[in-house]
């Protein structure tokens, strides 16, 4: 994983036998993703002015990912388990699994505002959480992913226009 600042190609200090993924930067330059620990396994991380964190995750899980990080360090992402997948929020050094939608057996975590409001998918339905509630977004016809949401509540994502879930289109949700 490299970081881009001032003019120059910055190394985030993988260790040789890994691979290592950046996912997303926030504005006072925190930036999370993962490293491949093995063939099998790996460990979300966050890197922030130049040391790096693995973040927890349950222990029965795989591996996971840090996919975003709001401006408070406030971590969403996913782990992937012996029965699917998992979001969660990282937030002082603690791990909230954030649950699924009725119906669900699993969950991934994309995006996070400020606020702390998390956005994903769970099998077929994009969903926004906050504080402890997940709650379903409209789609089109079948499936729907939301990718991200800003600091105004505005999700973005994909939703699908027929039954089977092909023919995806970018949506946007709004109050």
């Amino acid at each position: 994983a490299f970081v881009w600042r001032h003019g120059r190609l910055i190394d985030l200090g993988t260790p040789d036998d890994q691979t290592s993924t950046a996912k997303a930067i926030n504005n006072r330059g925190t930036i999370v993703g993962e490293v491949r620990a093995d063939m099998n396994t790996t460990v979300p991380v966050l890197w922030r002015q130049g040391d790096r964190t693995d973040l927890p995750v349950p222990a029965s899980e795989f591996g996971a990912a840090a996919q975003a990080v709001n401006d408070k360090g406030e971590v969403a992402g996913y782990s992937v388990g012996p029965v699917g997948n998992s979001a969660f929020l990282w937030r002082d050094g603690q791990v909230t699994a954030l649950g699924t939608l009725p119906g669900s057996t699993g969950a991934r975590a994309f995006g996070i505002n400020n606020d702390g409001q998390v956005v994903g998918n769970t099998d077929y339905d994009a969903f926004v959480w906050q504080s402890g509630q997940m709650t379903a977004l409209p789609g089109l016809v079948s499936t729907s992913s939301a990718a991200d949401i800003n600091n105004v509540g505005q999700i973005v994502g994909n939703s699908a226009t027929t039954a089977d879930g092909l023919n995806p289109h970018a949506v946007l949700w709004t109050q």
